[in-house]
């Protein structure tokens, strides 16, 4: 099936996110998005893969994994994984010019999926899920230690241990530079 990428062409002067497309719901979401005063736009075919991930901060050397929903290679980081699979799961359907679809929103980007690609894009994820938690495991494990031992590093679980760490800090008279949150892992609260 052929795919459209619908970028904004004013780029940062926008609240438009760029959208992957269906060729058999472009016609109407185009519509809906016109209807909606988005007009400033670049269209042009997807050829290859389209990485989806979450906003936040960039990690380098992340894993990636893979989907494919009617010759669209979607690759998705390990560590956003599970989350976008809990909300593509979630998703409501919408309905416009009476065709049923998905959207998935991510960081800057937006995927729309007729029911059938949802459906399978959400049975390729769980099929990897076990693999793919694994991976990120090792990934929050490798950030935790990474960002525990940069000098003057305070690591917290959350604001009220943030706060109570940077106190003790200051009250030894130790210079904070960073304060890293802790990515969840299995040992450290049970069930992450």
């Amino acid at each position: 099936m052929k795919w459209h990428w619908v970028n904004d062409d004013l780029q940062n002067e926008s609240m438009w996110l760029s959208h992957a497309i269906p060729d058999s719901l472009y016609t109407a979401i185009m519509e809906n998005l016109h209807s909606r005063g988005f007009y400033h736009y670049g269209t042009k075919e997807i050829d290859g893969t389209l990485s989806f991930d979450l906003p936040g901060m960039c990690s380098m050397n992340r894993e990636y994994r893979q989907v494919e929903v009617d010759g669209l290679t979607i690759e998705i980081p390990c560590t956003d994984w599970e989350y976008i699979y809990d909300k593509l799961l979630a998703r409501k359907e919408r309905d416009d010019a009476n065709l049923p679809y998905y959207k998935l929103h991510g960081f800057n980007r937006c995927i729309v999926l007729t029911p059938d690609q949802r459906d399978e894009m959400l049975k390729q994820m769980l099929a990897q899920m076990v693999e793919v938690n694994a991976q990120r495991e090792i990934e929050n494990r490798a950030w935790n230690e990474a960002k525990a031992n940069m000098p003057g590093a305070v690591v917290a679980d959350g604001p009220k241990d943030a706060q109570a760490a940077l106190a003790r800090a200051k009250a030894e008279g130790k210079r904070t530079t960073l304060l890293v949150g802790k990515r969840p892992v299995k040992d450290d609260i049970g069930e992450a």
